[in-house]
Formats: C-alpha cells, structure tokens, sequence
C-alpha cells in the first residue's frame, strides 16, 4: 500500500549509498519483507488480541476495524520507520532538548533493520555537537547487555531507534532504563507508557484511516501503481512525567505543551 517513488537524482549520497544502489520500489520490497519476518513471533499475540475483540464488537453490532486493515497499519509503521529515517533524528532533537545537559547518548540500533536511521542520527548528532555512541542489539538478550554495559560508560541518555525487536519489548526497556534513572526516547508509545521519559512517532490510529482510505480506492478500482506516494501527516508525542520526576528531570514547558499525552 505504501508507495516510494523512485528515487531522486538529487538524493541525499549517504542515503543513496545506504540503500546499495538498488531503485526504490526493490529496497523497499526488501524491507517490508524483513519487517514482517522479524515482527511475526512478537505481533502474533497482539494480532490474535485484535482480532477477539474486534470480533466481539461486530457480534455486538458495534463498530469495528477489520484485523486485515490493522496488520497491514502495523506493517505500515515499520515501513516509515525504514524510508523515512528523519523520524529518528528528531527524536534526537526532542531528548536533547528535554534534558538540555545531556552529554552523551546511547543509540540502541537493531542492524538488521539497515543503516538508515543510524545514518540519520549521527548526522543529526553531529549537527548538535553531542557525543554519540551506539550500541547493537540482535536479540532481546543484548538489550539488557547494553543497560548493563552503561554502567561504565558516560551515557546519560538512550535513543532506540526503530526496530520490532524494540518495539516487542516494551516493559524491558522501560524497566531497564528506570532502574538506570537513563531517559529515553523511540518512536513506540508503549515504552513511554510502561516508563520510559519520551516517545515520537506516526499518530497510528490516523495510520490505521490512511490505510483504509488507500485500500478503499483499490477496491473501486484504482491501480496500486498510480497512488500517490504517502507518508504519516500526524505525529504524536508523549511525555511520562512521573518518569522526570522519578529521575529528577524537569522538563521544558515547550516539550509540555506539544505534548499530545503526559503520563503523570
């Protein structure tokens, strides 16, 4: 459903040497297909959740979203995460300017995901003069390596960047980072939620429309080919002020009033 144009002579050359010279419409086959892969043994649950309790509200005849519409929005926010790495970057920018004497930052990065988010933060680290050091993470066992492995290092924050393997752990990370007092920040709602101090990313309930919107034009008729490239229009940030508190972070007026959820 999700389109990517072929890509632009004036591209970016770190983006284009990230994606191995391959034309868009094959990277992003390749990746959506590595998404799915790796998403399967951690989305099944959630999956079979969905579909029980949609069942019941159209047995009930209230309204309901069809389970087809929402894997494919599932599947849909791990496909932005790969095309557009800008998402990563700004989350970056949202911690540093949460906690304004933040030095240095841990980068949680899945390699299987591929380079281009990484590529993005380290230029947007670069931009704001902060240290950076980054941390792989292949299984769920190496998320707990690396809180561990901070204990030695001057890292006072985590970013984690996109990657099923994150998203599937939530009450981990969160419980890892707290008993650490690290903020952090990803693109996954739940892991502010469960403790962590910020999340940014895709608004995914309007995700869950634009899916619907596309598919809706393909059953009247219209070729897959010839809808236009789409790409999230709404993002939502969440604040867990309990989590600031907890670490003794105050945090800035600006964060809290574009804020679309505290937690306090």
């Amino acid at each position: 459903m999700l389109l990517w144009q072929s890509a632009d002579p004036d591209m970016d050359m770190t983006m284009a040497s990230s994606t191995m010279g391959l034309r868009a419409p094959l990277f992003l086959a390749i990746w959506v297909t590595m998404m799915v892969a790796m998403m399967f043994p951690t989305a099944v649950p959630m999956i079979l959740t969905f579909h029980k309790v949609q069942t019941g509200k159209r047995e009930r005849g209230d309204a309901f979203v069809s389970t087809w519409v929402f894997v494919a929005a599932y599947i849909l926010v791990w496909t932005l995460a790969g095309v557009f790495p800008e998402f990563s970057a700004k989350c970056l920018e949202l911690l540093i300017e949460s906690v304004p004497m933040l030095a240095g930052v841990g980068v949680l990065w899945d390699p299987s995901t591929g380079s281009l988010q990484l590529k993005a933060v380290e230029a947007a680290a670069q931009q704001f003069r902060i240290r950076m050091q980054v941390f792989e993470a292949r299984r769920a066992g190496d998320i707990a390596e690396t809180f561990y492995s901070l204990d030695r290092s001057r890292i006072q924050g985590i970013l984690l960047l996109s990657s099923p393997l994150f998203a599937g752990n939530p009450q981990m990370v969160a419980d890892l980072a707290m008993r650490r007092s690290l903020p952090t920040i990803s693109l996954f709602h739940e892991i502010a939620r469960e403790g962590g101090l910020l999340a940014y990313g895709p608004d995914v309930q309007h995700l869950f429309r634009q899916v619907g919107a596309m598919t809706r034009k393909v059953l009247q008729g219209a070729k897959v080919a010839e809808l236009p490239a789409e790409r999230p229009t709404r993002f939502q940030l969440l604040a867990n002020l309990k989590t600031a508190k907890l670490f003794g972070i105050t945090l800035p007026p600006s964060i809290l009033l574009r804020a679309d959820e505290v937690i306090e």
